[in-house]
């Protein structure tokens, strides 16, 4: 049986956390979008040195799904972040849920996504929002059976690619 367990991930994890990343876009996107915009964008927002820089700000929190001890699917949460139609007073950005592609379907995403819904909350938010390009169809609908509900859309520039992405918040139930 697999052993799967979560990792908070530290500035010693740094090149895994960075490959993981880099790996699982790639693999998310590769085709769908063109290569020479999305190598770009790994070369502008996946480099070890924004991925360190995440590590060491207090807003941002990381966790990583190990699978047999090796890196397989993470999470990023932005404390404060805000967007276009979030209506939290106290909101948290979802900004990263990314696996390898064996490793999809699994229930995994489901399982993080619970997490950062716990983290959140015990944090004090009152709201959880994301972005997903409106080509992702597959993430929308996994987003909209966890509770998501599209609340505006953004242009998002991916290289020479002007994408529209759609704003999905989540609103959460302050323990009580």
């Amino acid at each position: 049986m697999t052993a799967y367990h979560i990792h908070i991930p530290t500035l010693e994890d740094l090149e895994a956390l960075t490959a993981l990343g880099v790996t699982t876009f790639r693999e998310a996107f590769t085709g769908r979008i063109r290569d020479a915009d999305l190598e770009g964008y790994i070369q502008s927002a996946l480099t070890a040195d924004k991925v360190q820089a995440a590590l060491e700000d207090p807003a941002v929190s990381f966790k990583m799904l190990l699978q047999d001890g090796q890196p397989v699917g993470y999470t990023k949460l932005v404390a404060g972040a805000t967007a276009p139609g979030v209506s939290a007073k106290h909101p948290t950005e979802l900004q990263k849920l990314y696996f390898l592609a064996g490793c999809r379907g699994q229930g995994l995403g489901r399982r993080l996504l619970r997490l950062a819904f716990e983290e959140s909350k015990a944090a004090g938010h009152d709201g959880i929002w994301l972005d997903v390009w409106e080509d992702n169809h597959g993430a929308i609908r996994f987003y909209e059976r966890s509770g998501f509900q599209q609340v505006a859309d953004v242009d998002y520039q991916v290289g020479a690619d002007l994408q529209r992405h759609l704003i999905m918040e989540k609103q959460l139930q302050s323990r009580t």
